[in-house]
């Protein structure tokens, strides 16, 4: 077990990817930067985690363009593991750290098909191995990326149907010599049931990255709620500027970026919700702070208060979802089993239909000023 370390949380400049090989070049880059970063950090103790932000690997070409889903799939998406993992691999050998990082990728373990892909956060330990692949549960209006949900009856098909084992599937929890390890990606840190999951499933590090602008704010509000609703260490790395499109041009040197995340805000909170560091500039940076394992489980067995699991009541929690799902659901299921993910268009429509199952069953109320008139109603509904 080692007690206490230095985690590194890295706020990097994003390329955009025309091809999978083009990730290896990010990798090229990153390389370079971890190894910067760490021999500055690791001053005060050593460094046994880094933890790179969404995009790194990609950037979000699929998004930006609206990309076909199986083209994205095809052309853009890696394996886990696979060629890039064994890249940061070497890295994470080179420096004996633990690595986690985030891209856009097939699943042919649950989708053997080839023909989705899956927002994953993965893990890759000291001896350049994977140990922990997650699978974004929910994703942002704009996202293309297939969530279990959208393929759930192919999900409970592998997983059966015992509660522990799904939850195990869906948010799984590496336990590792530096502390358990849970994973969240963007928008599914929008919703607390996410990193309680985790914490029920032993978390004690939380990772979390990004949010862009205007919503910078709320990610930072979010991350600290997780921290002390779960008693947890919550790593938060962001992005700042991004190149959308380097292909377009000769050199990528010589493209100017977009800077999509303000300052970025990467930060390090401990498990009172206190941030240990916080970058706030933009560009390629890193916060970076002592996690103490040893620490935080003392506190959670001494503390009478902010220790939060102690009084949770699932009996009664677990009946809000109970009833949700009795009154036909919120968001649909399946969506993805016979056809992949829409295009933007195309996804608008389903959130059009959610809003109105929320106003048919009086969960949302209607404004006044819409009462009656349908041809408004429908406009405001897909109104932006």
């Amino acid at each position: 077990m080692v007690s206490q370390y230095t985690c590194i949380a890295l706020q990097s400049t994003l390329w955009g990817i025309e091809k999978r090989a083009d990730a290896k070049r990010n990798i090229q880059r990153l390389a370079g930067f971890i190894g910067a970063a760490i021999s500055s950090a690791e001053l005060e103790a050593p460094t046994k985690l880094v933890a790179l932000t969404e995009g790194a690997l990609t950037g979000f070409t699929d998004e930006v363009f609206d990309w076909d889903h199986v083209k994205t799939a095809k052309e853009l998406c890696i394996d886990i593991p696979g060629e890039e993992t064994d890249m940061l691999g070497e890295i994470c050998k080179s420096h004996r750290t633990y690595l986690i990082a985030q891209c856009k990728a097939r699943d042919l373990e649950l989708w053997p098909e080839g023909d989705r892909f899956f927002n994953m956060v993965f893990i890759i330990d000291p001896r350049g191995r994977v140990i922990h692949k997650h699978r974004k549960t929910s994703v942002f209006p704009r996202e293309h990326s297939t969530c279990p949900h959208d393929i759930w009856d192919r999900f409970i098909e592998k997983y059966g149907k015992d509660p522990e084992k799904i939850i195990e599937a869906l948010f799984p929890v590496a336990r590792t010599e530096i502390g358990n390890i849970g994973t969240l990606v963007c928008m599914e840190g929008s919703y607390p049931e996410a990193p309680r999951a985790l914490a029920l499933n032993g978390a004690e590090i939380i990772y979390r990255a990004a949010y862009p602008e205007p919503w910078v704010d709320i990610w930072v509000i979010q991350n600290q709620s997780h921290a002390i609703f779960n008693t947890c260490y919550v790593v938060a790395p962001n992005y700042t500027n991004y190149y959308a499109a380097p292909w377009t041009v000769k050199d990528w040197n010589y493209t100017t970026p977009m800077n999509p995340s303000g300052p970025g805000r990467t930060m390090i909170i401990d498990y009172h919700g206190r941030i240990l560091h916080e970058l706030n500039s933009a560009g390629d940076g890193f916060a970076a702070a002592i996690i103490d394992i040893e620490a935080l489980r003392e506190f959670r067995i001494i503390s009478k208060f902010q220790n939060y699991l102690k009084d949770l009541r699932v009996e009664q929690y677990k009946l809000i979802y109970e009833a949700a799902e009795a009154k036909g659901g919120i968001f649909p299921k399946n969506l993805c089993m016979k056809e992949p993910p829409k295009k933007h268009d195309e996804t608008d429509e389903i959130f059009v239909g959610v809003k109105k199952k929320l106003l048919e069953k009086a969960i949302w109320m209607m404004p006044e000023k819409l009462m009656g008139k349908e041809k408004e109603l429908e406009q405001r509904l897909r109104s932006h």
